[in-house]
Parts: C-alpha cells; structure tokens; sequence
C-alpha cells in the first residue's frame, strides 16, 4: 500500500502538471492578447513563430500577430499579418470565428481602411 501512494504522489506532482500545462506559444500570445498583455503577446508570439506555426494554424497566427502589433502602435508589421488573415477569409469566409472576423473589420477600419478595400501601403 505504501507503494501505491508513492506512486500517486509522484504521478500528481511531476506527470499531471505536465501534461496538463501543456499548450504551445501560440496559444499563450492568444491567451495574452486577450486578457491585453500585448507585450506578453508579442513575446509568446514571437517564440511561436521560431516554433514554427502550422500552416493551419498559420492565418489565425497572423491574424493575432497583426492584432498584437496593432495594439502595441506597430502599423507597418500590423499592415502586413492583417493582410494575409484578411486574404484568408476572403478565400474561407468560415475559418475564423464571428469574433475574429469582428475583429478583422475593426482592425481594417482602424488602419482606414473600409471593409471591401484591399489593404494596400
């Protein structure tokens, strides 16, 4: 019996918050992004693509590369993820959420642009 709760000792303390404590950096930027740690964001980002990003994963990475950027006052690099996500849903009106759409309309106008305008700088 003392065996068995050494064994469960070890299991909760070392494997259990392991497994569930895993999560890659993109998830984390998002995860920052919106509780509005932009800094955080930009970091786990950053990290995120050094990882490498799926390439279904890839236009949701740069739809919260170029949010992240846009918060922090980087129009230039905001300019060029928002881009790419807006060119991914013109092509797949479905592969974003309702609020991540809203958020690439808000983001669009927010650089001035209006919603059917190509993004051009």
């Amino acid at each position: 019996m003392r065996r068995k709760s050494w064994s469960f000792a070890f299991l909760a303390l070392f494997v259990l918050p392991s497994v569930s404590g895993c999560h890659s950096a993109f998830e984390g930027g998002m995860a920052a992004f919106h509780h509005a740690d932009y800094p955080r964001a930009a970091r786990e980002l950053r990290n995120a693509a050094m990882q490498g990003v799926s390439k279904q994963d890839g236009p949701r990475y740069d739809l919260y590369v170029g949010l992240t950027h846009l918060a922090l006052g980087n129009a230039g690099p905001a300019v060029i993820h928002l881009r790419r996500a807006r060119a991914q849903l013109d092509r797949d009106p479905t592969y974003f959420s309702l609020a991540e759409r809203a958020r690439i309309f808000s983001a669009w106008r927010s650089l001035g642009k209006m919603p059917g305008e190509a993004l051009v700088w």
